[in-house]
């Protein structure tokens, strides 16, 4: 009798697996070290990404309708004469200000090998072990307006490898607060 009872814990456990493996991370909230008043009107964004097309780059008009941020979706190459994909990075910058850099972290300067989500919520990185999750949402506070970032599909060159060929990234900017119609499990400021 010990066969049965057996494989109905071990179909059990399976399942349990797979379930768990299909669930959708938490979301990342992070607050910009960007504090002020700018806002931006409502925009969305879908950037289909490939190694023939691997950036993004678009300029986000102010409230007042002047060209205020450079916003940019990045590949982070192998290294250098090595052209393969290993992460994006999504950057938002100001333009009457790049000195100040990426505004989508919460510290200046970020820890770049940092495990701090706060740190790490710009690279979309498919490591399964990645600080941030890829298919985590990304919600960040910049002055007076939100960009939302999502991965909706990736692909990967050779799955073990972890090096990816194509990547589409949904992006909203927005004025209202993205956690008012849904919860944002870790928030990270």
């Amino acid at each position: 009798m010990r066969g049965p009872k057996i494989w109905i814990v071990l179909a059990a456990t399976t399942l349990a697996g797979q379930t768990a493996a299909q669930t959708v991370p938490a979301s990342q909230y992070v607050e910009s070290f960007r504090k002020g008043s700018v806002r931006v009107g409502e925009r969305s964004i879908v950037a289909n990404l490939t190694t023939e097309r691997p950036s993004l780059e678009l300029k986000i008009k102010d409230s007042e309708d002047t060209d205020r941020y450079q916003f940019s979706l990045v590949p982070q190459r192998v290294g250098e004469g090595d052209d393969r994909i290993i992460a994006w990075r999504v950057l938002l910058i100001d333009l009457q200000r790049k000195y100040l850099g990426n505004l989508l972290v919460a510290t200046k300067p970020p820890a770049l090998l940092s495990d701090r989500p706060q740190d790490r919520a710009w690279w979309l990185d498919p490591n399964p072990y990645a600080v941030v999750p890829l298919r985590s949402e990304r919600v960040f506070k910049v002055e007076d307006f939100y960009c939302v970032v999502r991965v909706t599909d990736h692909h990967l060159t050779v799955p073990e490898r972890l090096l990816l060929d194509s990547m589409n990234v949904e992006v909203q900017f927005t004025e209202s607060n993205p956690l008012n119609s849904s919860s944002c499990a870790n928030r990270v400021q």
